[in-house]
């Protein structure tokens, strides 16, 4: 099924339940979005604030370069990068046709006949550490969330190369590279807030925090040795060694746990995502990689002027790390994933044709990864995983100077990306398509379980129309409920009647399945014509076409993953005084599609697993004026 434009049932999330818990809504199963439809204009959605974003950046950069008498040379490279940014929005892109009931949390101060909620701030002068920006009074559920990073990067690199007559020559060299910083990201609801105002939580417990204070100190050294076996053929080898350092507190997120030692931690009631829940977290990673081929001169080959045939075999790595800090209460995911490793076989050629007016370059190549690194959201945060996958592909560009006023160029991707043999679990469908086992969500956490089809049958049977009728919303909390179910019926109806778990779910045979963001097809064609108006002025008309052919979002390869093919245009006009340093250019963006999804992902089951999607910019038609001294 694909996803269409429908609201979350927010009966399924975290802050529909805890309205349902207080009595704010009438009953559990309430959807505050009942009736709601989306705009099926994909730019169109209601909020309750405009979003916000604010970002600063700081770099510093500089070289430094010297030629030695003895045909060597040596290249400094240093940089300083601090920089933050922060985004503030509505995390449900709706506003709740169901209102609150009026109760004690919730009078009814505007006299329309449903309950307010003025917030948590409000209620008991305690002020949260960070601006929520929800909207009060507010009568129906909301949620915002916030995205925040600040991180500093420096950077030093040295190379020692040669420039010898003779056939051997080499480039040498080091690096070193430190970033330091935390990304931060925050879910606010208004129900949340009133459970705080209930129970006499922190404001900090009131709502979502994976705070993730990270560290990072890279070395390497590499080299590489080139020897022209003959004036049109040269032997390239190339190795490296990298030692990366990552740490990363653990600070879990404290949502809705009480301070001090009655929470799952006795965290001394320290601020939610500061504390620290475990020992921090490490991960090294130490690799040789490197590359061995040839560049291989032609001549006139073929209908060619020049040719060059390159050949390159290449190991490479790109280093594992750590998985955000987990939520109070929830099954933790692997704090750590791997490195991802690549062995690439490559061939190419790079021709010149029609006597110098045109250029065409082919490659085919084959990748085989090992742990290749994809990232999903598995209990409210976004984690890392390792997967093994194959990839051959086709590349060709063409470029061809037709007339001295008229070009054109093309490139082609054809490619095949897939999975090796294996099966991962799908927070989608959690149940692997086996018929046999039921999704059931869990009403403590929203989050959801895995239990036997036939055992959550038999209990509904025996308990339907009974004051145990209730007892279902226990499923995913077997302990609790066996224990209810002995008390009433006795132990061994009890056993009888306690379904079945997939502690783990049922993981879904994804082998040969497409990665994601991996298109089968990319095709791009464009042209230029230029031409002289005198005065020192010229002109440029230019014209893209742009396609991409249909791809999926999740390696799961499901109907609802799936991203439609889409192509694109845009047409510009330039005009340039070389001599004064001006130039004008009018232009239109986007000509052919103003709506194409181009990404999307999934979001935790608390959240109601909803998809969102990211666009094309919207069409534009502008004038962009520039002057150079």
């Amino acid at each position: 099924m694909r996803p269409g434009f429908g609201t979350v049932n927010s009966a399924g999330t975290l802050g529909g339940v805890l309205a349902a818990n207080l009595g704010l809504y009438n009953a559990f199963g309430t959807d505050s979005n009942a009736g709601n439809t989306t705009s099926s204009n994909l730019r169109e959605f209601e909020t309750n604030l405009v979003p916000k974003f604010v970002s600063s950046q700081q770099t510093i950069t500089g070289q430094f370069q010297h030629d030695f008498d003895n045909d060597l040379s040596m290249t400094l490279l240093g940089s300083y990068n601090d920089s933050s940014r922060e985004f503030t929005d509505d995390y449900n892109k709706g506003i709740g046709s169901v209102k609150f009931n009026i109760t004690p949390l919730t009078p009814d101060l505007d006299g329309d006949g449903d309950g307010d909620f003025l917030g948590y701030t409000a209620l008991t002068g305690q002020p949260l550490p960070f601006d929520s920006r929800m909207r009060v009074p507010a009568d129906t559920l909301l949620a915002t969330d916030r995205a925040a990073q600040a991180f500093i990067t420096t950077s030093f690199e040295a190379r020692l190369q040669s420039d010898y007559e003779g056939p051997f020559n080499f480039t040498v060299g080091a690096l070193s590279l430190n970033a330091e910083g935390n990304a931060d990201y925050n879910v606010f609801f208004n129900t949340a807030e009133a459970l705080g105002v209930a129970t006499g939580l922190p404001g900090d417990r009131t709502y979502f925090r994976s705070n993730s204070p990270y560290e990072l100190d890279a070395k390497a050294v590499f080299g590489e040795v080139y020897y022209n076996m003959t004036d049109d053929f040269k032997w390239t080898l190339g190795l490296r060694y990298t030692d990366d350092q990552k740490s990363q507190k653990n600070t879990p997120s404290l949502l809705l746990e009480p301070a001090g030692p009655a929470g799952a931690y006795d965290d001394g009631g320290r601020l939610n995502g500061e504390f620290e829940g475990g020992p921090v977290q490490k991960a090294d990673f130490q690799e040789l990689t490197g590359r061995f081929g040839f560049d291989w001169q032609l001549g006139d080959f073929g209908p060619t002027d020049e040719t060059l045939l390159y050949a390159f075999v290449s190991r490479g790595y790109k280093g594992g790390g750590i998985n955000p800090p987990q939520s109070a209460g929830l099954v933790t995911v692997k704090n750590t994933f791997d490195p991802e490793f690549i062995n690439a076989f490559e061939v190419g050629t790079k021709s010149t044709l029609f006597g110098g007016a045109g250029q065409m370059n082919l490659a085919a190549f084959y990748y085989d990864y090992k742990g290749y690194q994809i990232s999903s959201i598995v209990n409210r945060s976004s984690i890392n995983e390792n997967v093994d996958a194959k990839v051959a592909g086709f590349e060709a560009e063409f470029y061809w100077q037709m007339t001295n006023n008229f070009r054109v160029d093309t490139t082609l991707g054809l490619l095949s990306a897939k999975l090796k043999d294996q099966s991962l679990l799908d927070t989608y469908d959690q149940t692997g398509g086996d018929p046999n086992w039921l999704i059931v969500k869990d009403a403590a956490t929203t989050q959801n379980c895995v239990a036997s089809a036939a055992g959550v049958g038999a209990l509904l049977a025996a308990t339907a129309g009974t004051p145990l009728a209730g007892t279902p919303a226990l499923i995913c909390s077997p302990a609790q409920l066996n224990a209810t179910l002995a008390t009433f019926l006795g132990q061994a109806t009890a056993d009888a009647l306690t379904p079945a778990l997939a502690p783990n779910g049922i993981q879904t045979d994804v082998s040969d399945n497409f990665l994601p963001r991996a298109p089968e097809t990319t095709l791009s064609v464009g042209a230029q014509y230029e031409m002289e108006l005198g005065e020192n002025w010229s002109t440029i008309l230019r014209g893209d076409f742009y396609y991409q052919a249909d791809m999926y979002s999740r390696i799961f390869n499901l109907e609802a993953d799936k991203i439609d093919s889409w192509q694109n245009a845009n047409a510009s006009l330039t005009f340039t005084n070389e001599g004064a340093g001006f130039e004008v250019e009018l232009y239109v963006k986007n000509l052919l599609e103003d709506d194409q999804i181009t990404s999307q992902y999934l979001t935790d089951a608390s959240s109601g697993l909803y998809t969102n999607v990211f666009l094309l910019e919207p069409r534009q038609f502008g004038i962009r004026v520039g002057k150079s001294w």
